[in-house]
């Protein structure tokens, strides 16, 4: 459960870093002015004003970006990461989990990229969402991609020790790779068990 709680350490992060901005906010003006979707040009007439509303956006920003990290199912986000964590944990076989990833975060990325879209026409402000959607739905797409190719050995989330230990690698991922390059002609991932889905059952036909 050590992936797990790893996930959840890099958008509690943004907790702190809220506390600080909101604290410069207080200081520069009352803590019940505190409203962020009202519009902050008038608030560009005096210096107090420019910064409280600078200070103010700042402290938004981390409420949205630890919401987003957290939340939302999809890798690279925390969310992303504490999903298969807990799947796993629970009995979950790495591959599924995996697929399970990749359709959650390829969903999450169209819900944000349609929330981009209608802010953008809305009230502008959009293509911020926009973009992170569109990099979410990449990340998604990849890794149902090397699902597919039998290459998560590579990933940089599911080659990490508790993964490989959940599905049964006793190998270093160095050694993995190496041994799947070097299978010239062969199986290429004879040595990564998670990509044999059905090596128990070839073997029992082979003894038959």
């Amino acid at each position: 459960m050590d992936a797990f709680w790893i996930s959840v350490a890099g958008p509690l992060t943004h907790i702190p870093t809220f506390a600080v901005w909101f604290g410069l906010f207080a200081a520069v003006k009352s803590p019940s002015q505190f409203s962020p979707f009202q519009s902050f040009l008038e608030d560009f007439q005096t210096v107090e004003g420019w910064f409280g509303a600078v200070f103010e956006e700042a402290a938004f920003l981390n409420i949205v970006l630890f919401a987003l990290n957290l939340l939302v199912p999809a890798y690279p986000l925390g969310g992303g990461q504490c999903l298969p964590a807990v799947l796993v944990k629970f009995g979950k076989p790495v591959r599924e989990t995996v697929k399970i990833l990749s359709m959650t975060g390829m969903i999450s990325a169209f819900g944000i990229i349609a929330l981009g879209v209608i802010l953008q026409l809305s009230s502008g402000g959009g293509v911020f969402l926009m973009l992170v959607g569109a990099w979410l739905l990449f990340e998604g797409f990849r890794l149902f991609r090397m699902t597919k190719g039998d290459q998560l050995v590579d990933h940089p989330l599911f080659a990490q020790p508790c993964y490989r230990e959940a599905a049964g690698m006793q190998q270093n991922v160095p050694e993995a790779v190496a041994n799947r390059e070097a299978a010239a002609g062969g199986n290429a991932n004879a040595n990564v068990p998670w990509a044999q889905p059905n090596a128990a059952g070839n073997d029992q036909n082979e003894h038959e």
